[in-house]
Order: C-alpha cells, then structure tokens, then sequence
C-alpha cells in the first residue's frame, strides 16, 4: 500500500505534498516538494492507493441555498450556515473547530480541490480512493501537540511531534530536514498517516444520519483514539 498526503493551499507554493511506501518495514516517507502544482499532483494521485487531503471536499448545505436563494432572487433562508455537519462533530468530539469554507479563507483552497477532483469520482465522505483530513484533530487523538507548530519559529514542537511518530516502522531518517522546514510538509505526513487509518477501517465510522449529507459536504476522517500504533506494516 502507498498513502499520499496533500497540506492542499491556494498557492502551490504552501502547498505539502508526502508519498508512505507501507510496502516494506519500516515504511518509508517521501516529502514531494516538486509536486505541488496543479499540473503535477495528478501524476501523484495515480501513484497512491489511499489520498489524505486537508482541504474541505464540499460546502455547507445551508450556505449553498443560502448563496442559489439570493442568485435566484428568492428569499433567503435563515439559519446558521458557516459550518458542515462534520465540522460541527468534530468540534462537540474535540473541542476543535476547522475553518469555515463558506467564510473563512480556507475557501479558496476548496475552489481549488474542487477543480482538481473534478476528473474523479469522489466519495467525500471518505470511502474511496480520497479522504478528507484535518491535521490537528488527528494529532490530537494521537495525544501529540496540535497547536502552535506551524509558524517557523516553533521548530521545537514540529521536533516533540516527529520524534512522537517516528517508530521502527516508520523510516523518518531521510525525510527529517526537510518535515521540520516546513509545517505544509509536516501536514502532508500526517494527512498521509490518517489515509493508511482510513483505509485500515481505523477511523471513527461515519454516522449513518450523517451519510447523505457528507456525500454532499464532505466528512472529516478521525483516527480512533489509540490507534496509532496499528498503522504499522
């Protein structure tokens, strides 16, 4: 099995890009900074089994008949609309709250997936070949520091989290440099490290009541609490 991890921004520039061969023992990781463009990622994509994307897949329903309401004319619905249905699990599971993609800046980087996903067909809520991945969830669950490691003055904590996932099946030797430069990379990993969880069926289930809503929206792939271990090839 191979896993990718996409850090997915507007600009390739701050895009992280992350290949795990789990074919041998231990696993090897594969930063891939030359792969960040549009033009480039689906030769990646090709190259992987399971897709981890830290990027939201869909929009809120409330906010696209919210925004089809006012295009048409009509009136407008009331009612909250920033937030997916995952989003709102996520935050009541782990105090954490992702970015709104209808309002917060994280929308230009969904406008941008949307168009890279479009030749592909995306289950988004996760039972495909792609699966959506909110970094600092996953960390969390894994008992790791989730906050505060992004700014390039935090290499300290970009170090407690690798030496956190570093195992004897998880070859982060090569890689090391270049995951504590850049936390778009570091995202990668771990988006890739929750696709192997994903596709080894160690995530948290979707609930069914959410099902038809996260086909449309998106659903945000958990690892279950304690499962980091059971990655291992």
């Amino acid at each position: 099995m191979k896993t990718l991890g996409v850090d997915l921004a507007a600009q390739p520039e701050r895009t992280g890009v992350c290949l795990v061969d789990w074919t041998s023992r231990p696993a090897r990781v594969h930063p891939r900074p030359d792969a960040c463009e549009n033009a480039k990622l689906p030769a990646v994509f090709e190259a992987a089994d399971k897709i981890g994307l830290d990027v939201p897949l869909g929009w809120p329903d409330a906010f696209v008949a919210f925004v089809l309401a006012h295009h048409d004319h009509q009136p407008l619905p009331s009612g909250e609309r920033q937030l997916r249905e995952t989003d709102r699990w996520v935050q009541a599971q782990l105090g954490l709250r992702p970015l709104s993609v209808s309002s917060d800046r994280i929308a230009v980087p969904a406008m941008r997936a949307a168009q890279l996903l479009a030749k592909y067909d995306v289950d988004r809520g996760g039972h495909g070949r792609f699966v959506e991945v909110y970094p600092a969830a996953a960390l969390k669950r894994w008992g790791l520091p989730h906050r505060s490691y992004k700014r390039r003055d935090q290499r300290v904590v970009r170090e407690e989290i690798l030496a956190a996932l570093a195992r004897d099946w998880l070859d982060l030797a090569a890689a090391r440099a270049q995951l504590l430069d850049s936390d778009h990379l570091l995202d990668a990993l771990v988006c890739a490290l929750v696709a192997r969880a994903a596709a080894l069926d160690l995530c948290d289930p979707l609930p069914p009541e959410h099902a038809e809503r996260a086909w449309r929206e998106g659903w945000i792939a958990v690892p279950r609490l304690g499962r980091y271990e059971e990655l291992a090839p």
